[in-house]
């Protein structure tokens, strides 16, 4: 599972606006993290006989600073809807496995 989230983070790693990529929420996040996406693996099943795949579900979490709310909700709405293409473009461009959008 870790490798997983090691190359979802090298993948997600360089996204414009944003200073942080991390797996897992650290208890310490300081303004300086912010804008950031954080991967949290939520849960893996085992390779079953038939397909001999592994599902491991992550959830992906994006976040903004308050600084942003000076120039209102449109900007931020914007900002994430831009982020939110840009992540499943680079994790659907992913030759390594497949991923699959659940939601937002």
């Amino acid at each position: 599972m870790i490798d997983v989230a090691k190359h979802l983070k090298t993948a997600l790693t360089g996204i414009d606006g944003i200073n942080t990529v991390a797996i897992g929420i650290e208890p310490n996040i300081s303004p300086k993290d912010y804008p950031m996406i954080r991967i949290v693996p939520v849960n893996a099943v085992p390779d079953d006989s038939l397909t001999h795949y592994e599902r491991i579900q992550f959830d992906v979490f994006v976040g903004l600073a308050d600084k942003l709310d000076k120039d209102g909700y449109e900007l931020i709405y914007e900002t994430l809807e831009s982020w939110e293409a840009e992540i499943k473009a680079r994790i659907s461009t992913n030759a390594n496995a497949a991923f699959f959008w659940k939601g937002t």
